[in-house]
């Protein structure tokens, strides 16, 4: 379980370093390209927005509950598989803090052995969601990047589950 912690941890890490790295190396190249006295800079070349669609199954999770504040909080950790425009398995690692009312926030990371857009790598998308737990529906956003063969990719997307299937959209690109 601790190296299952410290991949999940290494990957949000590796996607918030490469997201700072990007748009700085952006920033700075641009700067330095810039002619004297331009201050405006030719836009990166990115493959061309892309809409991937497709649904997903979460296996029953491992999980452990703590109260406080008259919330429950639940981590887990979930295997999901993906199909449609990202295909492949997944590890789902997050908290749902449940209130009072049964509403609930869920924030997660899931890192995933995939394909997308004839691409294979270790995909990482952030979730965050509502829902409600008497229900277990839940909607919510998550945002893309990637390393190994998808390094680069970027997006955002949305994403509804019913009970442990769901579907999910996403605008995505590949930066050079």
């Amino acid at each position: 379980m601790l190296r299952h912690q410290r991949r999940i941890t290494a990957a949000i890490a590796a996607a918030m370093t490469a997201a700072s790295i990007s748009v700085c190396g952006t920033l700075a190249a641009s700067a330095a390209t810039q002619a004297p006295g331009t201050e405006h800079s030719q836009p990166v070349s990115t493959s061309p927005l892309q809409t991937v669609t497709g649904s997903f199954t979460e296996l029953p999770p491992s999980f452990t509950t703590r109260q406080a504040g008259g919330n429950v909080f639940v981590d887990f950790t979930a295997p999901v598989d993906f199909s449609g425009g990202i295909t492949g398995t997944a590890t789902s690692t997050g908290t749902e803090a449940i209130h009072p009312t049964g509403d609930f926030d869920v924030r997660a990371v899931v890192t995933c052995d995939c394909s997308v857009a004839g691409r294979s790598g270790e995909l990482v998308l952030l979730f965050t969601g509502t829902g409600s737990f008497p229900a277990q529906e839940k909607q919510g956003q998550f945002t893309v990047s990637g390393s190994g063969g998808l390094t680069g990719i970027h997006g955002e997307g949305t994403f509804t589950q019913s009970g442990l299937t769901g579907s999910y959209t996403a605008q995505i690109h590949f930066e050079p």
